[in-house]
């Protein structure tokens, strides 16, 4: 009978035992899809006001659900803050002030 060889334990991938990235990946909005929630929430914002200008409440009303059908202040100010994101060449301000 042939003798076993003993087997050598390989030693475990260090990435094993490290802990989860601190911060985990966020979904993100294409560019283009941040975009376009940005200007539509601008868009919806003028014609709002332009509609209280008018007195019409039934449209306010309209442009007030629209607005939170696609996601209120909130995801606006995500799409805004993820349009400025150093990831997407950042706020334009600052590159205005080195000129």
């Amino acid at each position: 009978m042939a003798t076993r060889k003993p087997r050598i334990k390989k030693p475990a991938l260090l990435s094993r035992t490290r802990p989860p990235a601190a911060r985990a990946k966020l979904a993100t909005l294409s560019s283009k899809a941040t975009r376009n929630l940005i200007r539509t929430h601008h868009r919806l914002l003028k014609q709002r006001t332009q509609a209280q200008q008018a007195g019409d409440a039934l449209l306010v009303d309209k442009i007030e659900s629209q607005i939170r059908q696609n996601g209120g202040l909130e995801s606006y100010q995500l799409a805004s803050r993820l349009g400025q994101s150093l990831e997407r060449g950042g706020d334009s301000i600052l590159k205005n002030q080195e000129f």
